[in-house]
């Protein structure tokens, strides 16, 4: 409740002091039953957003907030996009343009696509992917900018007891006490900021990016919860040459497979052989594994498959003379980044047994004593001998 008075509070404030009316509820897309909504206050400091249809409760809502905000190299604080010039909502897919922006420096396209992902995972899930197209008017200088976007997660069922980590992707990985987890990724972006929800715009990522200060995420925040979580991404000073474009993308995913190897890497002697190890992830969660050294580590099972198994491989033997090392990577049909990494070890060549040969294997002397010539060879200069 206390969120959507901020909401309320923030829209009442922009009709005082504008004397108009806010543009309605900006738009919907589904691919159903994931549904993603740009709210009436979408573009403002308080960009107001839902997620649906990505979790066993169906009605639950799993995002507060979500916006982009930007800053011109040189400029005195950040700015939140206003509202487009033209908005365009059809099925699964929002467009969104921004014909003159930064002082009439750049235009700007925003491409939001919803997906279902239960046709993959198998079960109630959902990922949302923002890409946001800067195109520099000038055709004679470059244009230096950063761009920020952030997202308030309530992954349900209490919308106060997130944690987050920075997850094994890259991405931020956060998870309640009951059955949801989300992963909110900023591609290729340069530094991340988690802050804790405060009510009032203040200190958490939204009042951080809209006060009157040039701000730089850093990478702080993390761990962090039980809380209610707000975080943010952001690209910075990105040049773009007279006429050129910036691309950047955002994915916001509410329930996904995790995936994890049994054990996580494994030692195996110089000579090689046969291997197993086990992937485990949710029954109905289909896998890929690839080797990234397959000139020595080989599949030699099933290559892919859904729900825990065993993976099956063999190693060469090592031709030395250092100890060497190779990964497996996970991947599914959802996402490009691995989602897990199984790491072989392989032990240095142990060095062949030393022999020492004496030549000749005897000398004859005369009584009285005298002396000879012995010829000792190791096969190694490594190898010791003592008379």
């Amino acid at each position: 409740m206390k969120k959507h008075l901020r909401h309320s509070l923030l829209a009442l404030t922009l009709m005082l002091s504008t004397n108009i009316s806010l543009v309605g509820a900006q738009g919907t897309i589904t691919e159903a039953p994931a549904t993603f909504v740009l709210n009436a206050s979408q573009f403002d400091a308080s960009p107001s957003a839902n997620f649906t249809g990505v979790s066993p409760t169906l009605s639950q809502d799993h995002l507060f907030e979500t916006g982009w905000w930007f800053r011109v190299s040189g400029g005195a604080a950040e700015t939140f996009f206003p509202v487009p010039i033209t908005q365009n909502y059809t099925g699964d897919t929002a467009t969104l343009d921004w014909t003159s922006l930064g002082g009439a420096l750049f235009s700007a396209q925003l491409k939001w696509v919803v997906n279902n992902d239960a046709t993959v995972t198998g079960f109630p899930s959902g990922t949302v992917r923002g890409e946001m197209t800067i195109t520099n008017l000038s055709a004679v200088n470059p244009l230096t900018l950063s761009l920020f976007n952030m997202a308030d997660f309530d992954v349900q069922p209490t919308a106060g007891n997130d944690t987050a980590v920075l997850g094994p992707t890259g991405g931020i990985d956060i998870s309640d006490a009951g059955t949801n987890i989300a992963r909110y990724r900023g591609i290729g972006a340069d530094a991340y900021l988690v802050r804790a929800f405060d009510g009032a715009s203040v200190t958490d990522v939204a009042g951080v990016l809209s006060d009157a200060a040039v701000n730089n995420f850093d990478n702080t925040g993390l761990p962090f919860g039980p809380g209610d979580f707000t975080g943010g991404w952001q690209w910075k000073d990105r040049t773009i040459p007279a006429s050129g474009t910036l691309k950047v993308e955002v994915v916001l995913t509410v329930n996904y497979c995790t995936y994890a190897m049994s054990p996580v890497n494994q030692v195996v002697v110089s000579g090689g052989g046969a291997m197993v190890v086990n992937m485990v992830t949710p029954a109905t969660c289909p896998w890929t594994v690839t080797s990234n050294a397959p000139s020595w580590v080989t599949i030699t099972g099933a290559s892919s498959g859904t729900g825990n198994g065993p993976i099956n491989y063999t190693v060469a033997p090592n031709p030395g003379p250092n100890p060497r090392r190779g990964t497996m990577t996970v991947t599914n049909a959802l996402e490009a980044a691995p989602q897990a990494t199984f790491i072989v070890s392989q032990q240095t060549p142990l060095p062949p047994p030393c022999t020492i040969t004496v030549t000749p294997t005897t000398i004859p002397l005369p009584l009285a004593g005298g002396t000879g010539n012995l010829t000792i060879t190791a096969s190694s200069p490594s190898c010791q001998w003592r008379l």
